[in-house]
């Protein structure tokens, strides 16, 4: 009988089983009549054999079955291989899963999913699982697509985690649409005593060049825009960190992120706001810096006053950059802003003048500072009186070229000899 049917002799196998009464399901090592047959893509003999009465007191004909089917799918008998799934409700091992994937059989996969959840779901669930991790490894978007999109295939945090440098923006979004949680926090894990590192899906496209194209669907899908990392950074603080985003696209997304409500002043574990960050970042050429800065700065109203954990305010970063001379006219336009604003106030002031006007004062410049400009006899809070105030708090004073005539040179004198 196995000789019979490994030469392919098929009529033989019929007489041998009819009129010898040999077992046409006996089998060597695994292989049979059906799986010859199977090899071969004779569907003829496939139907004979599964259609007759098999007796064995552990294995069931679709156990033999199953071995048949990867036999099917190995040696491209596509037809054989539907139908044993599709007709006979064979159900697939992850072999025959991977075999399918390799040979492009994408319907006749989603056929065996099908087959497998009907049969026995609790096992599916389990292999599944495996065929995600399986296609992830192997970057396969189509069968990410097929589990996830159209059998709701659940895809963990870690799995998402282990994955997301290797997915593509289309992936992620596939997952995402599919239930995953879009503020889920990730975390990359780093060696003792480093502290693992936590962060939102959000923080990872505005920091990863790959998935940039991406930071507009996470945006508007409802990510939290004040979410902070570990670090303290909110996703504007990232934003304002990678410095391979061309000029056009970082102020993009920073417009939409603050349209949408991101804190523009929110500050990190350091104290840094993301200003402070953009007067960090050395990596950024000078007039895109200053477009960025211009914008936060004159457009979005951040503070140019908040003091780090290191005492330095964003100005005062600036002014002592070497590369940073051309932001400065950006925090200059705020000065004479909130200037104008003072000047205003002073006009409309009521019978206690100078009260109204230090609590105009910045609080920032200290209290012997205020005092001292309080205590002139025609009390005026003046853009070189800010500055002044502002960069004796800080132990420097910005160099005379960059303030061109609002400040004289006995005024830098008596500034860096205090």
């Amino acid at each position: 009988m196995l000789e019979a049917a490994q030469a392919g002799k098929f009529d033989k196998v019929k007489y041998l089983h009819r009129v010898k009464g040999a077992d046409i399901h006996a089998r060597d090592l695994g292989r049979g009549v059906l799986v010859e047959a199977a090899k071969r893509g004779n569907n003829e003999v496939i139907n004979y054999v599964m259609q007759s009465k098999f007796y064995h007191p552990e294995l069931t004909i679709k156990d033999i079955a199953s071995w048949a089917l990867n036999a099917a799918i190995y040696e491209g008998k596509i037809r054989s291989a539907e139908l044993l799934v599709k007709y006979y409700k064979v159900p697939a091992e992850s072999n025959a899963f991977r075999a399918a994937n390799e040979k492009g059989y994408i319907d006749l996969y989603r056929a065996m999913i099908e087959v497998n959840r009907e049969v026995n779901k609790e096992e599916q669930n389990k292999l599944e699982f495996y065929l995600l991790m399986e296609a992830m490894d192997c970057n396969q978007e189509d069968i990410i697509k097929l589990l996830v999109n159209d059998f709701k295939v659940g895809v963990t945090i870690q799995t998402f985690e282990n994955y997301i440098n290797e997915m593509s923006p289309e992936i992620i979004k596939v997952i995402l649409d599919n239930g995953f949680d879009i503020n889920s926090k990730l975390t990359k894990e780093n060696f003792f005593p480093i502290p693992d590192y936590q962060y939102s899906i959000l923080h990872k496209v505005l920091s990863f060049n790959k998935l940039i194209d991406l930071a507009e669907y996470v945006i508007n899908k409802g990510a939290d825009l004040n979410s902070q990392d570990s670090e303290g950074n909110t996703p504007l603080h990232i934003l304002m960190k990678n410095n391979e985003i061309d000029i056009d696209k970082r102020l993009k997304l920073a417009k939409l992120l603050i349209e949408k409500g991101v804190n523009v002043n929110a500050q990190n574990n350091k104290g840094d706001t993301p200003l402070h960050i953009l007067v960090e970042c050395k990596e950024i050429s000078y007039p895109d810096q200053k477009k960025v800065a211009e914008f936060l700065i004159i457009d979005c109203n951040a503070e140019v006053d908040i003091f780090n954990k290191l005492g330095y305010t964003s100005y005062g970063m600036c002014v002592t950059s070497p590369i940073s001379d051309d932001i400065i006219e950006a925090f200059l336009i705020v000065y004479e802003r909130k200037l104008e604003e003072e000047e205003r106030l002073k006009e409309t002031q009521d019978n206690n003048p100078k009260a109204k006007n230090i609590e105009e004062l910045d609080t920032n410049c200290g209290e012997e500072n205020i005092a001292k400009i309080a205590e002139e006899p025609s009390y005026k809070a003046t853009f070189v009186d800010r500055v002044e105030a502002n960069s004796t708090r800080q132990g420097f004073f910005p160099r005379k070229e960059l303030l061109g005539n609002y400040i004289s040179d006995k005024q830098i004198a008596s500034c860096n000899t205090k």
